[in-house]
């Protein structure tokens, strides 16, 4: 009964966060409160470490993210959703050459790895750089043209640089 237990408390861990993620934008106390109580069960998921970050940084508190990122590190060094995530702090932070290294260490991982660049896009445009983050979801979109959600990146990016001729496409 204890693996089963086990079991179902990751498959509760992984169901709140997902929850969580479902509700960000539309209700991010309710999420908090989903990603807390995935935390309770779970403290070293990932995942919502990563997610706890990202609500952080659309609240504007780098330093309440850099903490979370932090502890997602800890867990798992290699988490590329972390690393990504850290490196468009740097970049948010005028740190380029540190923000270029972070690239470089997660493609060296993963070459494919084409969230490095859509969650810098994200977390740019989430912060007012337009044009950074139409940049980063075109590199997105280098790396691999066939990943859905950095093609959607990208046409929400050129919409929002006023490229509605290049967000059709």
């Amino acid at each position: 009964f204890r693996q089963l237990d086990a079991r179902l408390d990751l498959v509760n861990v992984q169901a709140k966060v997902d929850m969580a993620t479902l509700m960000v934008d539309a209700n991010p106390p309710a999420a908090r409160q989903a990603i807390g109580e995935a935390l309770n069960l779970n403290p070293s998921y990932v995942p919502a470490h990563v997610l706890l970050a990202q609500l952080a940084l659309d609240d504007g508190k780098r330093d309440e993210a850099k903490e979370s990122l932090q502890k997602a590190l800890s867990i798992n060094p290699n988490s590329l959703e972390a690393r990504s995530i850290d490196a468009a702090i740097a970049f948010l932070e005028d740190r380029k050459d540190d923000f270029d290294a972070k690239v470089a260490d997660i493609l060296r991982i993963n070459p494919r790895y084409a969230d490095v660049y859509r969650l810098a896009a994200e977390v740019s445009s989430h912060n007012y750089h337009y044009i950074e983050a139409a940049d980063f979801a075109k590199r997105a979109v280098a790396i691999d043209p066939d990943n859905p959600q950095a093609n959607a990146a990208l046409g929400l990016q050129l919409l929002r640089t006023g490229d509605e001729p290049g967000a059709r496409v």
